[in-house]
């Protein structure tokens, strides 16, 4: 079994020290293990940044779609910056949604809760359509 979680971590930048003690109300980037590009999320799959993905929300939606910004580890803790983009709609029969993209809407996830990494096409006036694994639907 491979581990899951960052692939190779480096300390963070300034800035992304400071981004994340902001965004996750940490007190110092003390706490802060390590960020990379790049996480494992099973055994098969290596999630970059950049990537767009489908996670679990939480207990009230099934998934959602954003966009990878960066892994980090804080704490012990494997988590992942994305963007996350708002649903539109769901075709069942093409096996795809599409979402209006937010690049301001930024999430912090367990980097666990990333089901897949998603082929998408932006297709202009910020909406984008990924297509869905059939067993997500």
């Amino acid at each position: 079994q491979l581990n899951h979680g960052l692939v190779v971590f480096k300390k963070p930048s300034k800035k992304a020290a400071a981004a994340l003690v902001k965004i996750l109300h940490l007190n110092s980037s003390d706490s802060i293990q390590g960020v990379c590009n790049q996480s494992r999320i099973n055994d098969y799959e290596v999630v970059h940044r950049k990537d767009v993905v489908l996670f679990r929300p939480g207990p009230t939606k099934p998934w959602l779609a954003g966009e990878v910004w960066l892994h980090a580890c804080v704490h012990d803790i494997h988590i992942t910056l994305v963007t996350q983009w708002d649903l539109r709609t769901v075709c069942r029969t093409s096996r795809s949604a599409e979402w209006h993209v937010r690049d301001d809407k930024f999430d912090v996830i367990f980097t666990s809760d990333i089901l897949c990494a998603v082929t998408y096409i932006r297709l202009g006036h910020g909406i984008a359509r990924t297509l869905v694994p059939s067993d997500l639907l």
